[in-house]
C-alpha cells in the first residue's frame, strides 16, 4: 500500500476518526486532522472504488455455506443445553464398562499371541543357527573332499608316472 501513495500522510489506511489522532500521520506531514484532510480528500478521490476487488465465488461453494450455516442454527436453537452435549458420553458408564472390558479383553488376547510369537521366533532363530552350523559343517566337508580328490588326482599321477618308469628298462 506505501508504494502506490503520493505522500507520506497516506500511509495511514485507517477509518477517519482513527486517522486524526494518529502520532504516526502527524509525525510525518506535520499538524492536525485538518491539515490532513485535503491530502485524504485526494487520495480517496484517486484511489475510488478501484482498490475493492471483486470476487467471484462459485454458486455450490455459497450454496454449500448456507447450507452449514442453517444446519448449525437449526441444532443449536432446537436443543436445549446443547453446551452440554461433550458430556453425553460420560452419562453411559455401563457402555463405557463394557468398552473398556472389551478393550481390556483385546490387550490380553494380543499380548498372548505376543508371547507365543515371540516363543516361535525364538525357536526359529535357533533352528536357523542349527542349520547355518550345519551349512558350514557341510561346507567344510565338501571343501575337504575336494581337497582329497585333488590328492588321490596327484597319487594316481605319481602311480601311473612309476609304473611306467618300471615297466620301460633302462639301457645300463
Amino acid at each position: 500500500m506505501a508504494d502506490d501513495i503520493g505522500t507520506p500522510a497516506l500511509l495511514v489506511s485507517k477509518t477517519r476518526s482513527q486517522r486524526a489522532g494518529n502520532p504516526t500521520a502527524r509525525l510525518r506531514v506535520g499538524g492536525s486532522f485538518t491539515t490532513l484532510k485535503p491530502m485524504l480528500a485526494n487520495w480517496e478521490e484517486r484511489r475510488g472504488k478501484s482498490a475493492e476487488a471483486v470476487v467471484e465465488v462459485p454458486y455450490a461453494l455459497l450454496a454449500r455455506g448456507a447450507d452449514l450455516c442453517a444446519g448449525s442454527s437449526r441444532r443449536l436453537s432446537s436443543r436445549r443445553g446443547w453446551n452440554r452435549r461433550p458430556f453425553a458420553r460420560m452419562q453411559k458408564p455401563a457402555s463405557r464398562r463394557y468398552e473398556l472390558s472389551e478393550a481390556t479383553g483385546e490387550i490380553a488376547r494380543l499380548e498372548a499371541l505376543g508371547t507365543t510369537r515371540a516363543g516361535e521366533l525364538s525357536s526359529l532363530r535357533d533352528e536357523h543357527k542349527a542349520l547355518e552350523l550345519q551349512a558350514a559343517g557341510l561346507k567344510e566337508r565338501a571343501d575337504q573332499a575336494a581337497r582329497l580328490e585333488s590328492e588321490l588326482r596327484d597319487a594316481r599321477a605319481a602311480l601311473a608316472k612309476s609304473e611306467q618308469q618300471v615297466a620301460t628298462p633302462k639301457p645300463c
